[in-house]
């Protein structure tokens, strides 16, 4: 495992300070907002600006992101058992040997096989009758978002 040191210092410090560096996940241990990333404090004013915590100790510890470069979450990348999302653990990892700046179109496929999964988080087939396309190319359960047909008794009643 590397030793990172950051450079320069904001409110967020304190933060970083305190996780406990180990071979795996570093989880920011500080504020999360809604979509999982965690959101680092800068400055020591009343009403900080803030910025994605895995781009704040990125920025410190590698360098400047590139124009047109994204920060990619390579433990996320290579989890296959995570199918990302909200509650995705790794949105929170801040572990510098975890990110990897790359294009935006490299970020996009390196999920691909995410948005393409065979079945929804419940587990059902996306095929068939179970398979709605919305106008904008993404996916929708007939199962999870209408209930099984085959337990609902408006259908039975309508056979």
């Amino acid at each position: 495992m590397k030793v990172h040191a950051l450079k320069g210092g904001d409110k967020a410090q304190e933060h970083f300070d305190s996780i406990e560096k180990t071979d795996g996940c570093w989880p920011w241990p500080g504020w999360v907002v809604e979509s999982g990333y965690g959101r680092a404090p800068l400055g020591a004013n009343a009403r900080p600006r803030y910025k994605y915590a895995h781009i704040w100790v990125y920025e410190r510890v590698v360098g400047p992101i590139s124009a047109g470069m994204q920060i990619d979450h390579l433990c996320h990348t290579e989890d296959l058992s995570c199918w990302g999302g909200f509650d995705c653990p790794h949105r929170r990892c801040v572990n510098p040997d975890h990110l990897e700046a790359v294009p935006q179109l490299t970020n996009i496929a390196r999920q691909q096989w995410r948005v393409r999964r065979p079945t929804c988080s419940q587990g059902h087939e996306y095929a068939g009758d179970n398979l709605k396309i919305r106008k904008d190319g993404g996916r929708i359960c007939i199962r999870c978002r209408y209930g099984d047909p085959d337990s609902n008794p408006r259908s039975a009643s309508a056979a």
